[in-house]
């Protein structure tokens, strides 16, 4: 999945340029890769794992650990933020920037299927 979180247009001196403005830029963009498999038997948890791409491609390597919900589904939230990194190497927040999370509810699908 992609994710992109965009700020249309800036404002200079609290005045909006409709004419001569900035275009905006992104908050955040990245591609979200989530690894879902379902338990095998009754009773077993769903496992989880996810990664961000960032500017490569990487495997789903950060377990989350699934919340079952009373309908039967599980939910798992992903975090994101549109930190960077820094010149010592380490990540710093942006300013502007963004912080949150994504929810996914999940159902196993074509169920039937199997028998």
């Amino acid at each position: 999945m992609t994710l992109g979180v965009r700020v249309p247009d800036y404002e200079i001196e609290k005045r909006l340029w409709l004419n001569e403005h900035f275009e905006g830029g992104y908050l955040f963009r990245n591609a979200l890769i989530l690894e879902m498999v379902p338990p095998a038997n009754e009773g077993e948890a769903w496992r989880v794992k996810y990664a961000w791409q960032d500017a490569g491609v990487s495997m789903a390597d950060t377990e989350i650990a699934p919340k079952q919900l009373k309908s039967g589904r599980i939910e798992v939230s992903v975090p994101f933020d549109s930190s960077a990194v820094a010149a010592n190497g380490k990540m710093k927040p942006t300013n502007p920037g963004i912080r949150g999370r994504l929810r996914f509810e999940i159902e196993g699908w074509n169920l039937d299927a199997a028998d």
